[in-house]
């Protein structure tokens, strides 16, 4: 089930637009792997709160250890 005209969804798909800004690095990578677990789970209609907790809680992280991130 793809509902992509939600409003979560539109702002889901600005984040994933703004991801493509990070620096290549490792925590990138990670947020970009966290951030495809996300869009599957919404594509596929599975929960997303878990994986969306993990998502904002390494993209904290991340932007403690490097605020270019």
């Amino acid at each position: 089930m793809n509902d992509s005209g939600s409003p979560a969804a539109l702002e889901f798909q600005e984040v994933l637009q703004a991801s493509l800004r990070l620096p290549v690095c490792d925590r990138a990578a990670k947020l970009h792997a966290l951030m495809a677990r996300v869009t599957n789970a919404i594509e596929t209609g599975s929960p997303i709160g878990p994986v969306a907790d993990e998502l904002a809680s390494a993209a904290t992280e991340a932007l403690a250890d490097d605020p270019w991130v």
